[in-house]
């Protein structure tokens, strides 16, 4: 088996990605060696086979072969990071934290990778910083530093950056790390644009572009994303950024739809584009970003769709105008406010499942049927109430499409909805602690069946905040204080 990963090693760094797909297909993974695994799942995960390389690694890390040994530093991580490219972000993040730094330090590089992905800053500077102390070989070092000037960007530290990015130039022209040469002008141009020193911006940008032009097409188009911004600063117009914005959308490259839509609010505000950005980003330090940059506030409802909509669905409690209410926190609710999280991005299926199904580990064998069920039921709800909305699924994950007049509402920021919680929330609402209310009550706010609402409120006792006072019809709850905390 050592002579075979060699083997596909060697195929991987001579681009022949197909080979070495094809040859990995073939195999019967469940007779693998323990071993094996971390570097055949590392070599899955290179080649883009992430389902592979999962089935590899969840019977050694979730302990499913009972006399097995438990699972070191290294099987760990690769395997949190074959999670996060599924995008199970917060899994991934929980197990990389249980690594100790002496035992696997790559740990702490991932994690200040999946804080990125969160638009946490502050966390992945402190992790860079500190891979960084463990003496990591020299491309990881540089790969570090890297991502340690542009989280000293995005952190508001431009001279430390700008210091830092420079060193990083000389050392990565040294070791002949071209590509890393590449980010790092790109990063040096943030510096130089946020400064409003647009010459200089445009002149890293060039440099970057040398190295990117005949591939690379995610950092290609980093840079170019840059030039347009620079572009539409020089000429005081929104053209260069609309029609860079086409470009990425062609591109499959969301988050710069994301940042040309922000932006775009910088040359003229707009509370309608302000309220997409901010409902439609989930990522919560992004959003307070956007509030502190442009000194606005989100609007307290927020409606996504054609402003001439005939039907209404209201994502927070789940009613709606024009067809029969949801039921509030059930499965094609929560489908529909997982999907709606982001209006950027596509969900992919870790990323759904995270949300569906909150506190619970993904498995690779079960938690995509899990999610194919879910959207079954979603989708049957739609066709039966002849909504004109589909749940299209494309290389980038699954999203809604909105079809005709149909708007989905907002009146809070996006969230995980799980049943119970959305329950209490609503009734918390209408029935604040102190305050008497009956079964039926519950069950018109709620829109669910009197055993539903049985099933909450027994929860909610044993929970210790709700109160049940008298038997059969004159039973009456009152929610305690503590159940507003």
């Amino acid at each position: 088996m050592s002579v075979l990963t060699s083997q596909l090693d060697l195929l991987i760094r001579e681009g022949k990605i197909a080979t070495a797909t094809a040859a990995i297909t073939k195999m019967n993974l469940a007779k693998v060696p323990r071993k094996q695994r971390q570097e055949l799942a590392k070599i899955c995960r290179r080649v883009g086979l992430i389902g592979k390389g999962l089935r590899l690694l969840q019977p050694v890390i979730r302990h499913q072969h009972p006399l097995a040994q438990p699972p070191s530093a290294g099987e760990i991580c690769e395997y949190a990071v074959l999670l996060s490219r599924n995008g199970s972000i917060d899994e991934a993040l929980g197990l990389l934290k249980e690594v100790r730094s002496n035992q696997a330090p790559e740990a702490l590089l991932y994690q200040g990778f999946l804080n990125v992905s969160n638009w946490d800053y502050s966390s992945a500077l402190k992790c860079f910083t500190k891979f960084l102390q463990t003496n990591p070989d020299d491309y990881m070092a540089l790969i570090a530093q890297v991502n340690l000037n542009a989280s000293l960007i995005e952190t508001g530290q431009l001279d430390n950056a700008e210091s830092s990015i420079l060193s990083t130039i000389e050392i990565a022209r040294e070791r002949g790390a071209t590509r890393l040469i590449g980010n790092a002008f790109e990063l040096l141009a943030q510096v130089h644009f946020q400064r409003h020193d647009f010459p200089a911006a445009r002149t890293a940008l060039n440099s970057a572009l040398e190295i990117f032009a005949q591939g690379q097409s995610y950092d290609r188009i980093l840079v170019e994303k840059w030039l347009a911004f620079i572009t539409a600063q020089e000429q005081k117009s929104v053209t260069p950024l609309l029609r860079f914005r086409k470009q990425a959308i062609r591109e499959r490259h969301w988050h710069s739809v994301r940042e040309v839509d922000y932006m775009t609010l910088q040359f003229f505000f707009n509370q309608n584009t302000f309220d997409h950005l901010y409902y439609g980003t989930p990522m919560k330090a992004y959003r307070t970003r956007l509030i502190e940059k442009t000194s606005a506030s989100p609007s307290s409802q927020f409606e996504w769709g054609p402003k001439n909509w005939e039907v209404l669905i209201g994502l927070n409690d789940g009613r709606c105008e024009g067809c029969p209410s949801l039921k509030t926190g059930g499965k094609t609710h929560q489908v529909l406010v997982a999907l709606s999280s982001d209006l950027y991005e596509p969900s992919n299926t870790g990323r759904l499942f995270g949300l569906l199904y909150p506190g619970e580990y993904f498995d690779v064998e079960s938690s995509p049927l899990r999610i194919r069920q879910a959207l079954r039921r979603t989708r049957g709800w739609l066709e039966a109430n002849r909504l004109p909305v589909s749940l299209a699924h494309g290389k980038s994950g699954y999203k809604i499409n909105i079809e005709g007049k149909l708007a989905f509402g907002f009146s809070s920021a996006p969230h995980a909805i799980h049943p119970r919680e959305t329950q209490r929330t609503l009734l918390l609402e209408k029935f604040p602690p102190g305050r008497w209310f009956a079964t039926n009550e519950a069950m018109e706010l709620l829109n669910c069946s009197r055993s539903s609402f049985h099933r909450f409120a027994e929860d909610a006792r044993a929970g210790g905040w709700l109160l049940i006072q008298g038997k059969g019809k004159s039973v009456r709850y009152q929610f305690t204080q503590s159940s507003a905390d």
